[in-house]
């Protein structure tokens, strides 16, 4: 399991969620309870980079306020953001308290849609809650000044699906 001894870990000797990621994977069952659950139950993937910058930024301010800096506004804060392939199947727009996606009428008997979105046509949400289907295949590491306008990755990454935002260590 993801626990003591590992190379992240926070004030608690506690391993960081995204080292747990990186050693484990995702876990949709842990999903939607810091940044809720708009389009249903599951882990939330942004289309765009830079969205999921805005989450990382979020995060990255309150780890900061947890390890002790008061404003969580020091000059420079560490951000992540995870490259995820996922696959997403078919998928139908999601709504609040969707436990799972629905059954798919056209699909064969019984069968659920595979995944959630937050618009039909051009999503730029994905929701997966299946582990199977998402897969962590790089963890982007930066750091963020106060200064700046945001930090926007300007690289092919931004057309990939990113986890919205992990707490950095």
């Amino acid at each position: 399991g993801c626990g003591r001894g590992r190379v992240a870990e926070d004030a608690s000797g506690a391993a960081l969620p995204w080292e747990c990621i990186v050693e484990e994977g995702y876990h949709a069952t842990l999903a939607g309870t810091e940044n809720g659950r708009t389009y249903g139950a599951g882990i939330y993937f942004a289309k765009d980079a830079a969205q999921s910058d805005r989450y990382a930024q979020k995060a990255a301010r309150t780890a900061a306020r947890m390890q002790g800096h008061a404003s969580g506004h020091e000059s420079e804060k560490v951000c992540r953001i995870f490259l995820t392939r996922i696959v997403t199947g078919m998928y139908t727009v999601g709504q609040h308290g969707m436990n799972q996606p629905p059954i798919d009428a056209a699909g064969a008997k019984g069968e659920h849609f595979h995944s959630l979105v937050d618009k039909l046509h051009n999503p730029t949400i994905f929701v997966i809650n299946d582990n199977t289907r998402a897969y962590p295949a790089y963890l982007v590491t930066y750091e963020s000044s106060p200064r700046s306008s945001g930090w926007r990755l300007k690289t092919a990454a931004q057309k990939n699906l990113a986890l919205f935002g992990v707490p950095a260590g």
